[in-house]
This record gives structure tokens, C-alpha cells and sequence, in this order.
């Protein structure tokens, strides 16, 4: 199983760090030392607005997820303002099989995409809906 680099740090420097805990304000000293590792910047980096960062095994790549409406579907998607079909979301745009637009991204744990129309719409689609064309 690969680690991420976050962890591997935190695991690595915490247990150093865990005697100081005696000191006055350690707790916001370490925040604020965490927060400045270069690690996070370098992540930081790769996320982009309009593009995903896929890190593997190898270096990070950052590239234009473009996403279609499944060709299969017998109707058209609806696309949301948010995600989910509760009372709080509404349908703004429908497209047809085939349709194309931008994956933005997904919440881990939601199964919606946030997409971009070529209008520069933005909205939401359930990930059954769609094809990923990476």
C-alpha cells in the first residue's frame, strides 16, 4: 500500500513532537509549522481550478477531466445547482446522451460530479450518468 507524503510526515514528526506538548502554546507553534512544510505546498500546487490532480506512483499529473452523458440513457440528465435531489436542489440545464462537458471534481464519499457546460455553466451530475474520458 502506498503512503501519501502528508502522513509519512506527520507520522514521522509527531511522536518527535509530542514531549514538547508541556510547553505553553506548543499546539498552535505546531499547527502553524505544519501548515509551512513544503510538502503541503507541493500538493497544493497540482490542485488547479478546471483540473484534477491525479498522483500515482510516479509523479503527479494535472490534466482536463472531460466527462459525457452516458450514450445508453433512454432521457436526458438532469444537471443540478447541488448535489443530491432533496428538497434544496433544483434541476438548471438538461443534456441529451452524448453530451459533453468538464469534471471539476467530486467530494470523496458523494457520488456527484461537479461539471462545467461548454456555457461555462456550473453544476452537478450523478456520477451514474456519466462516462469519464481521461
Amino acid at each position: 500500500m502506498m503512503l501519501r507524503k502528508p502522513f509519512v510526515v506527520l507520522t514521522l514528526i509527531v511522536p518527535l513532537i509530542w514531549p514538547l506538548q508541556v510547553l505553553a502554546g506548543w499546539g498552535g507553534q505546531l499547527g502553524g509549522w505544519l501548515t509551512n512544510l513544503p510538502v503541503v505546498d507541493a500538493i497544493g500546487e497540482k490542485i488547479i481550478e478546471n483540473r484534477i490532480a491525479f498522483v500515482g506512483g510516479g509523479a503527479a499529473s494535472s490534466a482536463v477531466v472531460k466527462g459525457q452523458i452516458r450514450a445508453d440513457l433512454g432521457s436526458r440528465a438532469n444537471i443540478r445547482n447541488v448535489p443530491g435531489t432533496n428538497g434544496s436542489s433544483t434541476v438548471i440545464e438538461q443534456l441529451n446522451p452524448g453530451d459533453s462537458f468538464v469534471i471539476l471534481g467530486q467530494e470523496k464519499g458523494i457520488p456527484w460530479y461537479s461539471i462545467q457546460l461548454s456555457s461555462g455553466r456550473r453544476g452537478f451530475v450523478h456520477q451514474n450518468l456519466v462516462v469519464v474520458n481521461r
